[in-house]
């Protein structure tokens, strides 16, 4: 039974029942059941169009991820060709790459000499006019670009 035939049935109860006190005494409940249903009417109404909604949402949303995937699945199409022809550039610029973080890691010893001087690993020398590597804020070094590891003199 839906809720219009309840309602319906209400008041057809509602016109069988003697006019008298009974009457009197039922009309609220009766009024009253009415208005329940009324009520769970509206309700029913509301969910069933936030349903709608919901799905009419769903199918937008549907239809927006179909079209985002089709568009990165032809952006990738697109870029294969590319990637394949240029796979030799990309291994060259990674041993570049890491042949410049060997380059980066490197360090030279200076070691110190009784006159100030530092002799350098890779066969330099280089004196400070004033001070040492710290003082002068020396990190590298200029002969071979290695970072420098002092080695003060004993």
């Amino acid at each position: 039974m839906n809720i219009e035939e309840l309602k319906n049935k209400v008041y057809g109860m509602s016109q069988y029942v003697n006019r008298g006190s009974l009457y009197r005494d039922m009309k609220e409940d009766i009024d009253w059941l009415i208005a329940e249903v009324a009520s769970y009417q509206k309700q029913l109404q509301s969910e069933y169009d936030k349903r709608e909604a919901l799905e009419s949402e769903n199918e937008v949303l549907k239809k927006e991820a179909h079209d985002k995937h089709w568009t990165l699945a032809n952006a990738c199409r697109n870029l294969l060709p590319y990637a394949e022809t240029n796979f030799e550039q990309v291994k060259r610029a990674a041993r570049e790459l890491k042949q410049l973080r060997a380059e980066v890691a490197r360090t030279c010893t200076w070691t110190e000499t009784i006159e100030g001087a530092y002799n350098a690993e890779c066969g330099g020398m280089f004196q400070f006019t004033d001070g040492g590597t710290k003082e002068n804020k020396a990190m590298y070094c200029q002969y071979c670009g290695g970072k420098i590891k002092e080695v003060p003199y004993d």
